[in-house]
């Protein structure tokens, strides 16, 4: 057993070992320095899109705060029409309620004129032979 172990290591040199070591962790060291480029290249990606996020926001307040502005104007501007409309149509709804109750008594009237009538046509038809 120990014949085998010592074998492998005479294999190869302990130089060549710590040598092979060594090029491993710079091969794992540059992996991680490629891996930290494409993460900042991506962070510096993120902070142009939100940038640009940001610039794109300010524009859109400002053309909604401008809408709104101009939207209050308009309202200041047609509110003393819209008064003066609703007020308008107040008084002919009650017009209407007006007229609606004088064709109720109009209509009652004639509903008891024809009444009337109807009885004195009875009372003047002639009795049949």
């Amino acid at each position: 057993m120990n014949e085998d172990t010592t074998r492998e290591l005479n294999r190869s040199s302990f130089e060549e070992r710590v040598l092979a070591e060594f090029a491993a962790v710079r091969a794992e060291q540059s992996a991680m320095r490629a891996e930290q480029t494409a993460m900042r290249e991506e962070q510096s990606a993120m902070r142009a899109e939100l940038t640009l996020m940001r610039e794109i926001y300010g524009h859109l307040n400002a053309r909604l705060v401008a809408l709104e502005e101009k939207v209050d104007r308009r309202l200041q501007e047609t509110r003393p029409i819209w008064e003066g409309v609703l007020m308008r149509l107040t008084g002919i709804e009650a017009a209407f309620e007006e007229l609606n109750y004088q064709f109720k008594i109009l209509n009652g009237d004639m509903l008891k004129m024809r009444a009337h009538i109807d009885r004195l046509d009875d009372r003047t038809r002639l009795p049949a032979a």
